[in-house]
Protein backbone atom coordinates (compact mmCIF):
# COMPACT_ATOMS: atom_id res chain seq x y z
CA UNK A 1 0.00 0.00 0.00
CA UNK A 2 0.89 3.42 -0.27
CA UNK A 3 3.99 4.52 1.52
CA UNK A 4 3.52 7.28 4.72
CA UNK A 5 2.76 10.79 3.31
CA UNK A 6 5.85 11.41 5.89
CA UNK A 7 8.71 9.36 4.26
CA UNK A 8 8.25 12.28 1.09
CA UNK A 9 8.56 15.34 3.49
CA UNK A 10 12.04 16.15 2.31
CA UNK A 11 10.77 15.22 -1.46
CA UNK A 12 8.47 18.36 -1.28
CA UNK A 13 11.07 20.91 -0.78
CA UNK A 14 12.71 19.69 -3.51
CA UNK A 15 9.67 20.04 -5.62
CA UNK A 16 8.22 22.91 -3.99
CA UNK A 17 11.77 24.80 -4.69
CA UNK A 18 11.59 24.14 -8.27
CA UNK A 19 7.92 24.92 -9.06
CA UNK A 20 8.87 28.45 -7.66
CA UNK A 21 11.58 28.59 -9.72
CA UNK A 22 10.43 27.98 -12.96
CA UNK A 23 9.01 31.18 -13.82
CA UNK A 24 5.43 29.87 -14.62
CA UNK A 25 3.29 32.26 -13.45
CA UNK A 26 4.34 31.77 -9.37
CA UNK A 27 2.89 35.28 -8.30
CA UNK A 28 -0.20 35.34 -10.29
CA UNK A 29 -3.49 34.63 -9.39
CA UNK A 30 -4.46 35.52 -12.58
CA UNK A 31 -4.02 31.59 -14.46
CA UNK A 32 -6.54 30.48 -13.03
CA UNK A 33 -8.96 32.10 -14.88
CA UNK A 34 -10.72 29.30 -16.96
CA UNK A 35 -10.75 26.74 -13.99
CA UNK A 36 -14.80 26.88 -13.12
CA UNK A 37 -13.94 27.30 -9.70
CA UNK A 38 -12.50 24.42 -7.73
CA UNK A 39 -11.59 26.47 -5.20
CA UNK A 40 -14.68 28.72 -5.51
CA UNK A 41 -13.85 31.88 -3.45
CA UNK A 42 -12.83 35.94 -4.62
CA UNK A 43 -8.69 34.78 -3.66
CA UNK A 44 -8.08 31.09 -4.88
CA UNK A 45 -4.57 29.97 -3.96
CA UNK A 46 -1.70 31.12 -5.92
CA UNK A 47 0.18 28.30 -7.87
CA UNK A 48 3.25 28.73 -5.12
CA UNK A 49 0.07 28.45 -1.95
CA UNK A 50 -1.29 25.56 -4.40
CA UNK A 51 1.83 23.83 -4.29
CA UNK A 52 2.66 24.07 -0.81
CA UNK A 53 -1.04 23.15 0.14
CA UNK A 54 -0.59 19.83 -2.11
CA UNK A 55 2.28 18.37 0.57
CA UNK A 56 -0.05 19.28 3.66
CA UNK A 57 0.61 16.02 6.02
CA UNK A 58 -2.49 16.72 7.73
CA UNK A 59 -5.53 17.30 5.16
CA UNK A 60 -6.30 14.75 2.44
CA UNK A 61 -8.97 17.45 0.87
CA UNK A 62 -6.74 19.78 0.73
CA UNK A 63 -3.75 17.76 -0.99
CA UNK A 64 -6.65 15.85 -3.32
CA UNK A 65 -8.28 19.73 -4.37
CA UNK A 66 -4.89 21.38 -4.73
CA UNK A 67 -3.75 18.77 -7.23
CA UNK A 68 -6.41 19.49 -8.74
CA UNK A 69 -6.16 22.48 -9.14
CA UNK A 70 -2.61 22.34 -10.34
CA UNK A 71 -3.17 19.74 -13.20
CA UNK A 72 -6.24 21.96 -14.53
CA UNK A 73 -4.43 25.17 -14.82
CA UNK A 74 -2.37 26.46 -17.85
CA UNK A 75 0.90 25.60 -16.62
CA UNK A 76 -0.02 21.86 -14.83
CA UNK A 77 1.74 19.97 -17.46
CA UNK A 78 5.75 21.58 -16.49
CA UNK A 79 8.05 19.29 -15.27
CA UNK A 80 7.76 20.81 -11.47
CA UNK A 81 4.41 19.86 -11.12
CA UNK A 82 4.68 16.26 -13.02
CA UNK A 83 6.76 15.73 -10.60
CA UNK A 84 4.65 16.84 -7.47
CA UNK A 85 1.75 14.24 -9.54
CA UNK A 86 4.47 11.12 -9.88
CA UNK A 87 5.24 11.55 -6.09
CA UNK A 88 1.74 11.97 -4.47
CA UNK A 89 0.34 9.35 -6.23
CA UNK A 90 1.01 6.68 -3.75
CA UNK A 91 -0.87 8.84 -1.20
CA UNK A 92 -3.00 7.02 1.55
CA UNK A 93 -6.35 8.98 0.72
CA UNK A 94 -7.64 6.96 -2.36
CA UNK A 95 -8.94 10.90 -3.75
CA UNK A 96 -5.46 12.10 -3.91
CA UNK A 97 -4.42 9.02 -5.53
CA UNK A 98 -7.19 9.44 -8.05
CA UNK A 99 -6.48 13.15 -8.32
CA UNK A 100 -2.81 12.39 -9.52
CA UNK A 101 -3.43 9.32 -11.33
CA UNK A 102 -5.74 11.66 -13.52
CA UNK A 103 -3.38 14.90 -13.62
CA UNK A 104 -0.69 12.21 -15.17
CA UNK A 105 -3.40 11.05 -17.82
CA UNK A 106 -3.86 14.53 -18.71
CA UNK A 107 0.08 15.91 -18.72
CA UNK A 108 1.90 12.47 -18.60
CA UNK A 109 3.95 10.56 -21.66
CA UNK A 110 4.65 6.75 -22.25
CA UNK A 111 7.24 6.74 -19.78
CA UNK A 112 3.85 7.13 -17.05
CA UNK A 113 2.24 4.35 -18.14
CA UNK A 114 4.04 1.75 -16.09
CA UNK A 115 3.08 3.92 -13.17
CA UNK A 116 -0.47 4.34 -14.18
CA UNK A 117 -1.08 0.94 -14.57
CA UNK A 118 -0.17 -0.14 -11.04
CA UNK A 119 -3.35 1.63 -9.82
CA UNK A 120 -5.31 0.12 -12.44
CA UNK A 121 -5.15 -2.76 -9.65
CA UNK A 122 -5.65 -0.20 -7.23
CA UNK A 123 -8.28 -1.62 -4.30
CA UNK A 124 -10.15 1.91 -4.46
CA UNK A 125 -12.94 1.71 -7.61
CA UNK A 126 -12.33 5.24 -7.96
CA UNK A 127 -8.37 5.20 -8.84
CA UNK A 128 -9.05 1.82 -11.18
CA UNK A 129 -11.58 4.46 -13.02
CA UNK A 130 -9.16 7.46 -13.31
CA UNK A 131 -6.21 4.79 -14.51
CA UNK A 132 -8.09 3.11 -17.24
CA UNK A 133 -8.93 7.04 -18.54
CA UNK A 134 -5.90 7.97 -18.57
CA UNK A 135 -4.66 5.10 -20.14
CA UNK A 136 -7.58 6.39 -23.09
CA UNK A 137 -5.14 9.35 -23.37
CA UNK A 138 -1.49 7.68 -23.70
CA UNK A 139 -0.64 5.28 -25.76
CA UNK A 140 1.66 2.34 -24.95
CA UNK A 141 1.27 -1.51 -25.98
CA UNK A 142 2.39 -2.65 -22.58
CA UNK A 143 -1.22 -1.33 -21.36
CA UNK A 144 -3.11 -3.61 -23.69
CA UNK A 145 -2.77 -6.82 -21.22
CA UNK A 146 -3.65 -4.97 -18.37
CA UNK A 147 -6.91 -3.62 -19.72
CA UNK A 148 -8.24 -6.90 -21.59
CA UNK A 149 -8.14 -8.22 -17.71
CA UNK A 150 -9.87 -5.32 -16.15
CA UNK A 151 -12.30 -5.63 -18.92
CA UNK A 152 -13.43 -9.02 -17.90
CA UNK A 153 -12.73 -8.99 -14.08
CA UNK A 154 -13.03 -6.19 -12.70
CA UNK A 155 -16.12 -5.35 -10.22
CA UNK A 156 -17.19 -1.75 -11.48
CA UNK A 157 -19.12 -1.09 -14.68
CA UNK A 158 -17.20 2.23 -15.03
CA UNK A 159 -13.75 0.62 -14.54
CA UNK A 160 -14.80 -1.90 -17.53
CA UNK A 161 -16.24 0.88 -19.87
CA UNK A 162 -13.66 2.97 -19.81
CA UNK A 163 -11.50 0.01 -19.92
CA UNK A 164 -13.67 -1.07 -23.20
CA UNK A 165 -12.84 2.79 -24.37
CA UNK A 166 -9.06 2.36 -23.74
CA UNK A 167 -9.15 -0.20 -26.05
CA UNK A 168 -10.42 0.94 -29.36
CA UNK A 169 -6.77 2.30 -30.41
CA UNK A 170 -5.58 -1.24 -29.93
CA UNK A 171 -6.45 -3.15 -33.26
CA UNK A 172 -5.09 -6.64 -31.89
CA UNK A 173 -6.71 -10.16 -32.14
CA UNK A 174 -6.65 -10.34 -28.31
CA UNK A 175 -8.51 -6.87 -28.21
CA UNK A 176 -11.19 -8.46 -30.77
CA UNK A 177 -11.96 -11.29 -28.69
CA UNK A 178 -11.96 -9.29 -25.34
CA UNK A 179 -14.06 -6.74 -26.81
CA UNK A 180 -16.64 -9.27 -28.49
CA UNK A 181 -16.52 -11.07 -25.40
CA UNK A 182 -17.79 -7.67 -23.42
CA UNK A 183 -20.52 -7.53 -25.62
CA UNK A 184 -22.45 -10.19 -23.18
CA UNK A 185 -21.59 -8.11 -20.24
CA UNK A 186 -24.34 -7.49 -17.68
CA UNK A 187 -24.17 -3.25 -17.89
CA UNK A 188 -25.06 -2.21 -21.23
CA UNK A 189 -23.00 1.15 -20.95
CA UNK A 190 -19.76 -1.29 -21.53
CA UNK A 191 -21.67 -3.39 -24.04
CA UNK A 192 -22.18 0.07 -25.97
CA UNK A 193 -18.63 1.21 -25.36
CA UNK A 194 -16.87 -2.41 -26.62
CA UNK A 195 -19.15 -1.96 -29.33
CA UNK A 196 -17.84 1.31 -30.61
CA UNK A 197 -14.28 -0.13 -29.81
CA UNK A 198 -15.04 -2.66 -32.17
CA UNK A 199 -16.09 -0.55 -34.76
CA UNK A 200 -12.70 1.66 -34.46
CA UNK A 201 -10.38 -1.03 -34.63
CA UNK A 202 -12.42 -2.77 -37.77
CA UNK A 203 -14.07 -0.58 -39.36
CA UNK A 204 -16.64 -2.14 -39.59
CA UNK A 205 -20.36 -0.81 -37.95
CA UNK A 206 -21.92 -4.24 -36.89
CA UNK A 207 -24.76 -3.56 -34.04
CA UNK A 208 -23.75 -4.99 -30.30
CA UNK A 209 -24.53 -8.51 -30.99
CA UNK A 210 -20.97 -11.18 -30.78
CA UNK A 211 -22.52 -13.56 -33.22
CA UNK A 212 -22.67 -11.09 -35.93
CA UNK A 213 -18.80 -9.86 -34.93
CA UNK A 214 -17.62 -13.71 -35.12
CA UNK A 215 -18.94 -14.60 -38.37
CA UNK A 216 -17.59 -11.72 -39.74
CA UNK A 217 -13.99 -11.95 -38.79
CA UNK A 218 -14.50 -16.09 -39.48
CA UNK A 219 -11.88 -17.09 -42.39
CA UNK A 220 -10.44 -13.64 -42.13
CA UNK A 221 -6.92 -13.13 -42.14
CA UNK A 222 -6.78 -9.83 -41.12
CA UNK A 223 -9.39 -7.72 -39.26
CA UNK A 224 -7.61 -4.21 -39.26
CA UNK A 225 -7.20 -3.22 -43.03
CA UNK A 226 -10.03 -0.60 -42.14
CA UNK A 227 -9.53 0.25 -38.61
CA UNK A 228 -10.30 4.04 -37.70
CA UNK A 229 -7.99 6.73 -35.91
CA UNK A 230 -8.68 6.27 -32.32
CA UNK A 231 -9.14 9.92 -30.50
CA UNK A 232 -10.57 10.29 -26.96
CA UNK A 233 -13.04 12.93 -25.69
CA UNK A 234 -11.74 16.11 -23.97
CA UNK A 235 -13.77 17.76 -22.09
CA UNK A 236 -13.28 21.49 -21.41
CA UNK A 237 -15.12 21.49 -18.39
CA UNK A 238 -17.45 24.18 -16.99
CA UNK A 239 -17.16 28.33 -17.76
CA UNK A 240 -15.29 30.97 -15.62
CA UNK A 241 -17.58 33.40 -13.57
CA UNK A 242 -16.88 35.82 -16.67
CA UNK A 243 -18.21 33.26 -19.19
CA UNK A 244 -21.09 32.32 -17.00
CA UNK A 245 -22.41 35.59 -17.03
CA UNK A 246 -22.19 35.49 -21.12
CA UNK A 247 -24.98 33.21 -20.30
CA UNK A 248 -26.04 33.22 -24.16
CA UNK A 249 -23.17 31.75 -25.25
CA UNK A 250 -22.23 27.59 -24.35
CA UNK A 251 -18.44 26.89 -22.86
CA UNK A 252 -19.24 23.62 -21.99
CA UNK A 253 -17.29 21.79 -25.19
CA UNK A 254 -15.80 18.54 -25.71
CA UNK A 255 -12.71 18.33 -28.01
CA UNK A 256 -11.69 15.17 -29.61
CA UNK A 257 -7.42 14.54 -29.18
CA UNK A 258 -5.19 11.59 -30.34
CA UNK A 259 -3.47 9.81 -27.71
CA UNK A 260 -0.12 10.68 -26.77
CA UNK A 261 2.34 8.01 -27.37
CA UNK A 262 0.50 7.22 -30.27
CA UNK A 263 2.90 8.92 -33.60
CA UNK A 264 5.68 6.71 -31.99
CA UNK A 265 4.37 3.38 -32.92
CA UNK A 266 3.14 4.69 -36.10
Amino acid sequence: MPSPLSKRAALSCMILSAALTAGIGCNSRGQYSGLGGLFDDLMPPSPREAASRAFNPYDADLRRDSVTLLSNAPFGGESPYLRTYRLLVSDGDPTVRAACVAALGKHGTVEDVPLILIYLKDEARLVRWEAAKSLQRIHHSDAIDPLVDVLSKDTSGDVRLASACALGQYPRRKVFDALVGALNDDDYGVVIEANKSLQSITGQEFSAFGSIWLDWAKDRNNLFDDAQPFRYVEYEGPPSLWQRMKFWEDYERTIEQEPRGLEEEI
